[in-house]
């Protein structure tokens, strides 16, 4: 039976989950950030562009709570890798493209 994790929000209006929300897994590859133009066969580092506004959640082991983030096109691809790295970096299991679904 799944349940619905709770949205909450700080005083400072930054939103957050005490715990996963359950459609949520690792994320493994870091080729998850990225799509191929359309007209490309394979996905190089070339052609390689950022899933603008896609949902992911980063999970702070110090205050042990996940906050969602939605990707832009500027975003810190470096901050995203370390959450990656580290074990902290959660995508919707309907938003894999390149990893396998649970």
């Amino acid at each position: 039976m799944l349940f619905e994790v709770e949205k909450k929000e700080m005083d400072s209006g930054i939103e957050y989950y005490d715990s996963l929300p359950q459609e949520y897994i690792k994320m493994t590859l870091f080729k998850e950030l990225f799509h191929k133009p359309t007209n490309e066969e394979t996905l190089t580092m070339d052609n390689a562009r950022i899933r603008e506004g896609l949902e992911l959640i980063l999970y702070n082991p110090q205050t042990k709570q996940y906050y969602p983030r939605y990707l832009s096109y500027g975003c810190d691809r470096q901050s995203y890798l370390k959450y990656l790295k580290d074990g902290n970096l959660f995508i919707n299991q309907k938003d894999c493209i390149w990893q396998q679904k649970k």
